[in-house]
């Protein structure tokens, strides 16, 4: 896919997250007073803040349905086209993922097509499941406040004003100012779990449609359906990309830019490369 990987993405991530420091250090030293944050695309009240981020996770489920639909789709269609004696060359080639090994057995199993579509979406859930806890744990949810608030207010956030209230969302959403302490980036968390997770998906389209067209004669209109399909989660991918480099740029400190890049690229990394999801 253009010379796409499952690497891309995220070092893509931690380059823009060092390389924007310097600019960002040149900024203030010499256009102190250059402050873009209410123009339309870099304001929280944007685009991009909008959408972007306020219905990321909307977003991600739709393309990750979108995505393990149509690889299914395929693959039941090009089924009949598989000689068996090529199962093992996929197995091969596939290196092990629980989930492209339930997209196997789907192929392989004609007396149930039911259960070994099941078996596939399982794996498809519990993995969505692995990416949006420790997402909603850091930001939205964790017994209470997410745990980045309580960091937040541990470090020494309190409420302007008002020291009634504990937490930052809560401040913030009154209307008052809340100062202090270690905000670490949700932005950043969001960005990056979300693009490296989406463009290991379409690595793992790709590889499958490759594979398949070695083996097989794919119909050219899967093909280009294919294409299109990544070059708009691409396309996401790089809007998200986008997103961060607005935020490394104008918004939190290098550390709390880091905090939330590591932590994203944790769960990435676990999700996807350890457990091999």
């Amino acid at each position: 896919m253009m010379g796409i990987n499952e690497y891309t993405f995220p070092i893509g991530f931690l380059l823009v997250l060092t390389g924007t420091e310097p600019l960002r250090l040149l900024k203030d030293a010499y256009l102190p007073d250059f402050n873009p944050k209410k123009w339309p695309l870099i304001s929280p009240d944007g685009f991009l803040n909008k959408f972007l981020a306020g219905h990321s996770f909307e977003i991600f489920t739709l393309v990750f349905i979108i995505l393990q639909t149509y690889k299914l789709i395929v693959v039941i269609k090009m089924k009949p086209l598989l000689p068996t004696s090529d199962m093992t060359q996929i197995y091969d080639c596939l290196q092990g993922s629980k989930s492209d090994v339930s997209l196997i057995d789907t192929m392989k199993d004609s007396g149930n097509k039911k259960a070994a579509t099941f078996r596939y979406s399982g794996v498809q859930m519990i993995k969505l499941a692995g990416i949006f806890m420790p997402v909603i744990t850091c930001i939205v949810w964790f017994f209470g406040p997410s745990l980045y608030e309580r960091i937040h207010r541990i470090t020494g956030g309190h409420c302007i004003g008002h020291p009634e209230t504990v937490f930052y969302r809560s401040c913030v959403s009154s209307g008052w100012r809340y100062e202090g302490g270690f905000k670490s980036s949700g932005h950043s968390l969001i960005t990056c779990t979300f693009a490296s997770a989406l463009s290991w998906e379409t690595v793992s389209l790709n590889k499958w449609i490759v594979l398949m067209n070695r083996i097989t004669e794919l119909p050219v209109r899967v093909s280009g359906s294919c294409k299109l399909l990544q070059l708009a989660f691409l396309a996401l991918c790089l809007a998200w990309l986008m997103m961060f480099t607005v935020t490394c740029m104008f918004y939190h400190s290098f550390m709390e830019r880091v905090v939330g890049t590591l932590c994203a690229l944790l769960i990435v990394y676990f999700v996807c490369f350890r457990l091999k999801l």
